[in-house]
């Protein structure tokens, strides 16, 4: 019984961990695919200002100074930053949507070692079920409720210390 019990609360910790890890990835997915939308938008702003400093460039000292009202090299530096800003911040998301994309690929390798938790959670609490019943009906339903409130619970309270701690370390 003390191995059935053992074996029933390792299932259900890893039954949590499974479902814990596809709220994850999900929250990930999403993030991503913010950063994949910044991405796009970014790149059409820099190609609009890469543009800009382009035209910028080309035009010779007597048409910029008909078109534009003010000091063309302030205008040129402008742009030149501003093409250099959107360069940065593209790299930077780059970087962000690489990120993400190997915590979900290191998510989903988790998860694939979960594969048959369900499974085995169910059978151990078939067999658990059944070795009580065997001895009290009446009372294995009671015994049965009361483990599962405490296996949650215990899960919960590691998964609050585990936050804790993590949230110190950072």
């Amino acid at each position: 019984m003390k191995n059935l019990d053992e074996d029933l609360k390792n299932a259900f910790d890893q039954k949590l961990l499974k479902e814990n890890i596809e709220t994850l990835i999900a929250g990930v997915q999403q993030n991503l695919d913010e950063r994949s939308k910044e991405l796009r938008e970014l790149l059409e702003i820099f190609e609009g200002s890469h543009t800009r400093l382009e035209d910028l460039e080309s035009f010779s000292l007597r048409n910029l100074f008909v078109n534009i009202l003010g000091n063309e090299k302030q205008q040129f530096d402008r742009e030149r930053q501003n093409c250099l800003m959107y360069a940065l911040r593209i790299k930077e998301i780059k970087e962000r949507i690489e990120s993400k994309k190997f915590e979900i690929n290191v998510l989903k390798e988790k998860l694939i070692t979960l594969s048959g938790v369900e499974e085995a959670y169910e059978r151990l609490l078939r067999d658990k079920k059944s070795l009580l019943k065997f001895r009290n009906k009446e009372l294995s339903k009671v015994i049965i409720s009361v483990e599962m409130k405490i296996r949650k619970l215990a899960s919960q309270q590691r998964e609050i210390k585990e936050a804790i701690a993590t949230g110190n370390k950072t």
